[in-house]
């Protein structure tokens, strides 16, 4: 890739690495939290209709909710978002800055990075790929990508062309 300012290729890959799993790790954990709650409503109107078995039902709801007092999804979704945001005012603002200074705002940013899953971090760094113009680093980690990867990667946003 050829960029017109004076921050290295390797850092811009970087910059855009961190900002793609900061904002799939938002998307993969609204989704879950969204997930959570569908079902939640899903069993409890199981139970009012009396479909099912109850006790299994209500089991069920109490661990879906236990999971997100617990784990919280939705504020990891918000703390990445607020990550994601940030990375990307540096990209936006690439041009203003030398490498250095890059590297400095992105290790300050770090200590504020959410969990990320493997799965996500995959997929981001091939969406990185695709946004720096390495299709062809892409296209081989693309396929290098199994189910259970892919169905993580589509739930977190997929990886866009």
């Amino acid at each position: 890739m050829t960029n017109q300012c004076n921050v290295s290729d390797d850092t811009i890959f970087h910059l855009h690495w961190c900002y793609f799993m900061e904002d799939m790790t938002s998307t993969f954990y609204f989704r879950i939290d969204k997930l959570c709650i569908f079902m939640q409503l899903l069993l409890g109107s199981a139970v009012i209709g009396n479909i099912m078995n109850t006790t299994l039902i209500g089991l069920t709801i109490a661990i879906i909710a236990a999971y997100q007092f617990s784990c919280n999804p939705a504020k990891i979704a918000n703390s990445a978002k607020q990550q994601a945001l940030s990375y990307s005012g540096l990209i936006h603002d690439i041009n203003n800055h030398d490498d250095v200074s890059i590297r400095e705002n992105m290790k300050s940013l770090e200590p504020k990075d959410s969990p990320i899953l493997l799965s996500i971090r995959k997929a981001s760094y091939i969406q990185s790929a695709v946004a720096t113009g390495n299709m062809n680093t892409a296209d081989a980690k693309l396929k290098k990508l199994n189910l259970f990867n892919r169905m993580i990667i589509s739930l977190a946003g997929g990886i866009q062309h």
